[in-house]
């Protein structure tokens, strides 16, 4: 009885705590907030607030016995608080990543007067923002008191202003200081100690977006903990399994070009750790400024920004985005403003362009997409990095176009597919399609998948913590059947088509492509709770409007996406 009467207690708070008339209007947030499996939510609020606090309290108890430090700066000048300890005893710090964003993601082409018609501005629409001190509300940079504490107030701090102007300055007084989504509402926490339960309330009431431009520093920290899939990354697959549309955003780190001694110093690569592992999140890479795309020459990889794979060697970090000589507000006066670089900017700029994305679906079709469905986007249509065609560990899928990915919205039914589906058990979709003989054929399948197992202190483990796989193909109508993109066996091999049991986005590119094609989706093994959501987008495709869609559970009516999918374990 007792917990039944907590359960109530937990589920009246997330209907009416953090609810912000700055936020979307109540009938949207309505409308998101159906889909939430507002239960298994509350159950996870009150486990990870009840994990955070013994957490913090250990750490607290071993900070006395060792002499750690419960604040500290580095050599760059970064504030670093005492948040926990690690299953091995290391001591956690968390660090805020500070080492034109919107010209080179294209998001002005989505702006008023940006060529597209869509005259998008991110107003009416909230992002998130968790960092080391909260944004300064009163800063010019957000007009019309566009920022909201959303927790216990502590301090400005420059880092937290300079990540939410990237995202939502306004621009007013330093039109170089505006944002990607400048007229988008900002609220404000701090993020060190209680992240993940504030998380969960906020996306229980139908946040979206959130920006998290922090994470581990790397001194300390065990060998095991670069690439793992740890029990932070689990909880950000957690909630976004039972909050489908809400969509966190995370800075790769800046930890490539100061390795630390325990660090395995593999080239570069295997520095992506604690939430930026997880599975369902998007993270970003840095790179410098890109004022006109034509070829992947034109992007130029930072200095420091952290490069992927994770252990069981999935893409990451997911896309790139400016991450140097970005200028935004600071904390300092209401009118202050800055340069700086870092993972830490790359974020936001990203957090904007799936903010501006989402208004504009919602736009065209009264329903905000599936976070699978964002991430879907991303992918599909970033433009090539890198030496190699296909993803790679240190630029992700590429360069962030949020320009191709509102068309792909706009041309959805016509030009394009952006379908959200249920796989069953068993089941095989297939649909075919007709090149349009003059762009690539790409297909993208994206699911947001089940928790995983946490790894809890072994090195570089390859077991897949994929739970559903789902697999596409797509075949020429008596021809060649394609596979999607995976990385390679080495760190530094070259991204190769084949069979991927490890990536929860798989994506088919077919250069050239003319004629008929058969999108087939399947799975392996037995799907855990019976069933997947997946989305599916298609590009390069003649218009599709008239042709009927024979195949099953597709929906034009958006659904619940956890509707049958128990988190079972």
């Amino acid at each position: 009885m007792k917990k039944n009467t907590r359960r109530a207690v937990l589920l009246t708070g997330f209907i009416m705590s953090g609810f912000s008339v700055l936020a979307q209007n109540a009938e949207q947030r309505k409308q998101i907030m159906k889909d939430n499996n507002l239960e298994e939510l509350a159950k996870m609020e009150a486990r990870e607030r009840e994990f955070k606090t013994a957490n913090y309290a250990e750490a607290l108890r071993l900070a006395e016995i060792k002499g750690w430090p419960l604040t500290r700066t580095n050599s760059n000048g970064e504030n670093q608080k005492l948040s926990g300890v690690t299953e091995d005893g290391y001591p956690v710090y968390f660090t805020a990543y500070n080492l034109g964003a919107a010209i080179t993601t294209r998001a002005n082409k989505l702006h008023p007067n940006g060529g597209m018609g869509l005259n998008l501005t991110g107003l009416g629409m909230e992002v998130g923002v968790w960092d080391g001190e909260q944004v300064r509300m009163t800063h010019e940079n957000f007009d019309n008191n566009r920022v909201e504490i959303g927790d216990t107030f502590l301090a400005y701090g420059d880092h937290a202003t300079h990540v939410a102007g990237t995202i939502a300055g306004g621009g007013l007084f330093k039109p170089t200081a505006r944002g990607i989504a400048y007229q988008a509402n900002i609220k404000s926490f701090e993020a060190f100690q209680v992240d993940t339960p504030e998380m969960i309330q906020e996306a229980a009431n139908g946040m979206l977006v959130s920006n998290h431009s922090y994470g581990f520093s790397p001194i300390p920290m065990s060998t095991w903990f670069w690439g793992a899939y740890a029990s932070y990354a689990r909880s950000i697959d957690d909630l976004t399994f039972n909050a489908p549309r809400y969509q966190p955003v995370i800075a790769a780190g800046n930890d490539r070009g100061s390795v630390p001694e325990n660090n395995p110093a593999k080239g570069g690569y295997d520095l992506i750790n604690c939430y930026a592992t997880a599975k369902n999140a998007i993270v970003v890479a840095a790179v410098l400024n890109v004022p006109n795309y034509t070829q992947p020459s034109n992007v130029n990889m930072s200095s420091f920004s952290s490069w992927g794979p994770t252990d069981d060697n999935r893409i990451k970090p997911d896309i790139s985005a400016k991450g140097v000589g970005v200028y935004s507000s600071f904390a300092g006066n209401n009118s202050d403003y800055g340069p700086s670089q870092g993972t830490s900017m790359a974020a936001p700029g990203i957090a904007g362009c799936i903010t501006l994305l989402q208004q504009h679906f919602n736009n065209l079709n009264s329903a905000f997409m599936w976070s699978s469905t964002v991430r879907g986007l991303v992918a599909h249509t970033a433009d090539e990095c890198g030496d190699w065609d296909g993803p790679d560990p240190a630029f992700g899928w590429g360069l962030m176009n949020t320009q191709r990915a509102a068309q792909a919205i706009t041309d959805r039914g016509g030009l394009s597919i952006v379908d959200e589906r249920q796989l069953l058990n068993n089941q095989t979709y297939t649909r075919t399609v007709t090149s349009n003989g003059t762009t690539d054929l790409v297909a993208t399948i994206s699911w947001t998948d089940r928790p995983g197992v946490p790894n809890n202190g072994t090195v570089d483990p390859t077991s897949p913590v994929l739970r559903n796989n789902l697999d596409v193909r797509v075949t020429k109508v008596g021809g060649d059947t394609y596979m999607p993109w995976k990385f390679g066996d080495m760190l530094s091999d070259a991204a190769i088509q084949g069979d991927n049991n490890v990536d929860n986005i798989e994506k088919i590119e077919i250069p050239g492509a003319s004629g008929e094609y058969v999108i087939t989706v399947t799975h392996k093994g037995t799907l855990i709770g019976g069933l997947q959501n997946y989305s599916l987008i298609v590009t390069g495709i003649v218009d599709t409007a008239g042709i009927e869609d024979q195949a099953a559970q597709m929906f034009s009516v958006w659904p619940n996406p956890a509707q049958g999918q128990v988190n079972v374990e």
